[in-house]
């Protein structure tokens, strides 16, 4: 995505990751790395 106002360049990139066992690997981080979930699909 991409936006302009005129004289301002603005861009953005969303990562994206996709995993077996998602729901195990994302306790795994909390566990870890103190890790906390911010939004997940």
């Amino acid at each position: 995505m991409t936006e302009t106002d005129g004289s301002t360049f603005v861009s953005t990139i969303t990562p994206w990751l996709s995993v077996r066992n998602g729901k195990r690997a994302v306790e795994f981080y909390k566990s870890a790395f103190q890790a906390k979930e911010v939004y997940h699909m």
